[in-house]
């Protein structure tokens, strides 16, 4: 169990890394829960442009939702 918990992680993070920076950022807001309107306004871009990093990093992740996401994000344990 513990060999697929830690192969789980590895899958995650080599994931992640594959991530540009901004979208690592908006990815840990989204897995905290936050809305689009939230991160543009944590971040200082607009909304627009997080629906964009959304969707890429949706793309980039293999997942067809927000929640995929935010699962990815804890399963590489990171923080």
């Amino acid at each position: 169990m513990l060999l697929g918990t830690q192969r789980a992680r590895t899958k995650a993070l080599g994931k992640i890394l594959s991530l540009t920076r901004r979208e690592r950022e908006v990815l840990a807001h989204l897995a905290e829960g936050v809305d689009n309107d939230t991160i543009a306004n944590r971040l200082d871009i607009s909304s627009e442009t997080v629906r964009t990093h959304v969707q890429r990093i949706l793309t980039k992740l293999g997942v067809h939702s927000r929640l995929g996401a935010a699962v990815t994000f804890m399963d590489a344990d990171i923080l």
